[in-house]
């Protein structure tokens, strides 16, 4: 359903997920005459709530020539004011044009106040060199905050003045379904938590919504399939 309350028949999209022994994913996509993509992304301006500050996109939006549209929407949020945030969650597979969909990540990426992605993403965009090095590249005008996730490994924040780590949870992996996004919801509620969702919060703030971010992702791993944490859980 659209913010204008029009409806759409079609089905949403839909993402097959297959487990191997050691709990990572793969995935398949039917994304074609689906309701998500029948959405025009300029339609959103027409009934933005004034009060509405955050916006955020990411992942199979992104792949052309969907993609290029919700660029469009995100510069022009951005001309209001809008805190914007992007997902790259790269979904190569999704489609048959991946250069245009590296190209079009890459402008959504520049458009993007915060942006998430992992090591995974980075080599996916061709940014072959060490991650938060990479990472870091990717901070400019309006790209204010980039978070990095590296699996087992950890994650980290950057900012044009900080870098900070977060270890990765120590627990025992079911699956590791939905982590990622779970990571990123936990790191974004933390901020509205501490209402700093709409400016460049300090350090101390950005290390609390990684703990929070941390505790999300320790939940999604232990369950199977994607299951979010309810915020009492954590």
């Amino acid at each position: 359903m659209s913010l204008s309350g029009g409806r759409c028949d079609l089905p949403t999209s839909l993402a097959r997920v297959t487990i191997d022994s050691a709990g990572q994913a793969s995935y398949r996509f039917e994304r074609e005459a689906v309701a998500d993509r029948s959405l025009a992304p300029l339609d959103l301006l027409k009934d933005w709530p004034v009060q509405a500050r955050f916006f955020h996109v990411g992942s199979l939006a992104l792949i052309p020539p969907d993609g290029e549209k919700w660029c469009e929407l995100l510069g022009a949020l951005n001309r209001r004011g809008v805190t914007t945030s992007v997902d790259i969650n790269m979904r190569t597979m999704a489609t048959a044009d991946a250069p245009g969909y590296v190209a079009t990540a890459r402008a959504a990426a520049a458009q993007a106040t915060w942006l998430k992605l992992s090591d995974d993403d980075l080599l996916a965009l061709g940014l072959v060199e060490e991650p938060v090095a990479a990472a870091r590249h990717l901070l400019g005008a309006v790209t204010k905050v980039v978070l990095l996730t590296l699996g087992a490994q950890g994650a980290w924040c950057l900012t044009q003045d900080e870098e900070m780590f977060e270890p990765a949870p120590c627990v025992e992996v079911l699956d590791t379904v939905g982590a990622g996004d779970c990571f990123y919801a936990g790191f974004l509620a933390s901020l509205d938590e501490q209402q700093v969702l709409h400016m460049l919060p300090s350090a101390p703030k950005l290390r609390q919504a990684m703990a929070l971010g941390t505790q999300a992702a320790a939940f999604s791993l232990q369950q199977r399939g994607c299951q979010p944490a309810w915020r009492r859980e954590l």
